[in-house]
């Protein structure tokens, strides 16, 4: 699912505010330079010191104080109030289509932080109705809330809407749009075990490589995932070839290899070896990999064990490790 659209001077646009309480569009300003500049708390602060002010403001200027008040909330992770905002700013926005549409998707993302992702999807469900009574099928917009809605599905155990909504998606997307959705078709597939995975990965590659170029991090991503497609597929002595790609890559554009990313390639060329049978070096592509993020995050931090286990990193090396 994209980044937030969240309703900033950047995203829909300030909004003519009354001359007689100029305050509001420097309070409503403040918060966004403090939010963009990543100091979320500095923005929650400043909110609540001017909530009486901008509870005084016109509709349309309070609903762009609850959506960036609600965003900054939510980057913080007190998720409970980023969704009380929201709502608020739902609430203002049912006269205003276009503004309600943007509540809504802003809404839909703190529900899927949870997660919450079948609630999440029932209000993306609400804002693609309503859109698709404004725009046409290929505005952005639409094409936007119809991703989010692939993505839920496969959080939802959906993936063949997913991959019907993809299917849609991929017929008007130009030649940017194409990597991204057929990188997200070979998601779905992936996760349904289709073997096609390969195919709509292959292509996301290709088209990445030319779009971006072949030492781009988006490229190196879209290679893991074909590569982890490949395994899957039981093709291991081509997922180890990929692998040394990325590894290569990632050497250009990160240099030393503390940086994470290095683990889960490392723990993908151990499970393609482990494949090929090559017991020994399969265990030193996973020490490796374990070394990285406990280094990285801590031996003793859960979020570093339940990384590699996503990755699928045996257990018995987390121990030779530590």
């Amino acid at each position: 699912m994209k980044q937030l659209i969240f309703l900033l001077a950047s995203g829909i646009g300030v909004y003519i505010l009354h001359a007689q309480e100029p305050q509001w569009n420097d309070i409503n300003q403040k918060i966004v330079d403090l939010y963009s500049a990543g100091n979320y708390e500095d923005a929650i602060l400043l909110a609540r010191k001017n909530r009486e002010i901008m509870e005084r403001a016109p509709v349309p200027v309070k609903i762009v104080f609850y959506n960036n008040v609600a965003g900054a909330f939510l980057e913080a992770d007190i998720v409970d109030s980023a969704i009380y905002y929201y709502k608020k700013a739902v609430q203002l926005s049912k006269t205003d289509s276009a503004k309600l549409i943007t509540s809504l998707m802003n809404l839909r993302e703190a529900y899927a932080t949870i997660p919450d992702f079948a609630k999440a999807l029932e209000i993306n469900n609400k804002a693609l109705k309503i859109a698709s009574q404004l725009y046409p099928s290929t505005h952005p917009i639409i094409k936007d809330i119809k991703d989010a809605q692939a993505y839920l599905y496969i959080q939802t155990g959906k993936t063949d809407s997913a991959i019907l909504i993809y299917r849609q998606l991929l017929q008007s997307a130009n030649i940017t749009e194409k990597p991204y959705y057929y990188k997200n078709m070979g998601i779905a597939m992936l996760n349904a075990g289709n073997d096609s995975a390969v195919i709509y990965l292959r292509k996301a590659v290709e088209s990445y490589k030319n779009l971006l170029g072949p030492m781009h991090p988006e490229t190196a991503e879209t290679m893991y995932l074909l590569a982890k497609a490949m395994l899957k597929g039981g093709k291991p002595q081509q997922a180890d070839a990929i692998a040394d790609t990325i590894l290569m890559t990632y050497r250009q554009i990160f240099g030393d290899e503390e940086n994470p990313e290095f683990a889960r390639i490392y723990a993908l060329k151990g499970n393609a070896l482990l494949k090929l049978n090559n017991v020994q070096e399969a265990e030193k592509h996973f020490a490796k990999a374990v070394e990285i993020v406990f280094n990285f995050l801590g031996k003793d931090n859960p979020s570093a064990l339940s990384l590699l286990r996503e990755w699928e990193v045996p257990d018995e090396y987390f121990t030779k490790v530590r």
